[in-house]
């Protein structure tokens, strides 16, 4: 240190006055640089330790079909749940998707509906029987202001069961759904009549009014509550394929 000018401290001293204070500083700097080239154990688990992702931040996600016959309200309906929209004239439909997160009650439940607002006309019955194959769950529309509709309601029905291989649709989440309850003057199926229907197939019935948004969000929630009964694993928001409805 003899060749080292005092004038290199700031303090104007020596440099062997601070001899000690060098040692004490290239002692920490080593024992500091040894911590980092040796990890223990807890931070060798944390770093080895693949990243699973927990409950809380997958998604179900469950596909949900609307059937029933052209004109009945189907697309009406998935408006007014999806964007909150009513369009009295709707072009007739092939195939429209939509997807929607919704809450399920006043838990922390979150879900994502994947809804798929399918054909009327029977020209396109193949597709309809494709997808209903891969669906969680269906809601059946039919017009309470025509008659037609529900007899139309039932031969879905009936292609839902053969679709599943299934003779009880009980073990398919599915809501028959009386639409157009605001055409009061023009209702010609009473209540009692669409609660046989119901019963007959052993199905949840519900009567919605998409101009009105009444009981609309309710027959989806209701659906969401019987597909996460049934498959409570379904394909999650990642794209992984949990399970399906067969």
């Amino acid at each position: 240190h003899d060749c080292i000018p005092a004038s290199i401290c700031p303090c104007g001293a020596t440099i062997s006055c601070h001899v000690p204070v060098i040692f004490a500083a290239k002692f920490l700097l080593r024992r500091k640089q040894k911590q980092r080239r040796t990890p223990n154990k807890e931070d060798n688990n944390r770093l080895t330790k693949p990243f699973v992702m927990t409950k809380r931040t997958q998604i179900p996600e469950y596909k949900v079909c609307m059937v029933g016959y052209g004109g009945v309200g189907k697309s009406a309906a998935t408006l007014q749940f999806v964007q909150g929209i009513f369009v009295e004239d709707l072009d007739p439909t092939i195939e429209d998707s939509y997807r929607k997160q919704v809450r399920i009650d006043d838990d922390d439940e979150i879900v994502i509906l994947d809804i798929l607002d399918m054909a009327g006309p029977e020209e396109y019955i193949p597709l309809v029987m494709q997808n209903f194959r891969f669906a969680h769950g269906f809601l059946v529309f039919f017009s309470l202001a025509d008659h037609y509709s529900m007899y139309e309601a039932i031969k879905y029905l009936e292609m839902i069961k053969r679709a599943k291989d299934e003779t009880d649709m009980t073990k398919i989440p599915t809501v028959l759904i009386g639409n157009k309850l605001d055409l009061v003057d023009e209702r010609v199926i009473s209540r009692d009549e669409a609660l046989d229907l119901a019963k007959n197939y052993k199905l949840q019935y519900m009567e919605t009014s998409a101009k009105l948004n009444e009981n609309v969000t309710e027959c989806f929630l209701a659906l969401a509550r019987m597909m996460m009964a049934t498959c409570p694993q379904p394909t999650v928001a990642t794209g992984q394929k949990r399970c399906r409805v067969q």
